[in-house]
């Protein structure tokens, strides 16, 4: 009797660790980059943005030359963003600018980044750091992209990250 409840026990946690392995769906890319990548789109189509990411960050890896690499990349960043992960969506969207400086709907990428920003300005509201990184992005993307499609809505949130800064320096001001 005294050894039933450690056996009950080890059996428990190995019925436990068993089903959490099979818990997840396992998402591996197929061979074909149009398929995978419309799979993707159908992940963030359904609102799964972790799965999506994930798969994304598979996709990268199987297909590094595809025609549909730079739409991934772009893919990944939003799907980051969605899911919350606004660092790595910074991070995404600062390595889409750096590797593809030519791509036609490199305004995207810069706005993300810009959003990415934003977001952290809202967790972190005692800290300026990413509030100016924020009206810098912005400020970048009025400036090489005045006619994208994306200008009006960041000089909206560069006006505010301008207040919220402001702000921040009448509070600081105030203290001392």
């Amino acid at each position: 009797m005294k050894y039933l409840a450690p056996l009950s026990t080890f059996a428990l946690a190995l019925i436990i660790t068993l089903l959490s392995g099979c818990s997840g769906e396992a998402i591996s890319p197929s061979d074909s980059a149009k398929a995978d990548y419309e799979r993707a789109q159908e992940m963030i189509n359904d609102h799964n943005y972790g799965k999506a990411n994930r798969f994304l960050e598979k996709f990268a890896s199987k297909h590094p030359y595809s025609q549909h690499i730079a739409q991934a990349e772009l893919l990944r960043i939003y799907a980051a963003y969605k899911d919350g992960e606004f660092i790595l969506s910074e991070t995404l969207a600062n390595r889409f600018i750096t590797r593809h400086p030519r791509y036609p709907n490199l305004s995207y990428a810069q706005y993300m980044l810009g959003m990415s920003y934003v977001k952290q300005t809202v967790e972190s509201q005692r800290n300026p750091l990413p509030t100016q990184h924020a009206i810098q992005a912005f400020e970048k993307l009025l400036k090489l992209y005045p006619h994208s499609e994306y200008a009006h809505e960041a000089a909206v949130h560069l006006q505010n990250m301008k207040n919220k800064l402001a702000e921040h320096e009448l509070a600081v001001g105030k203290y001392y």
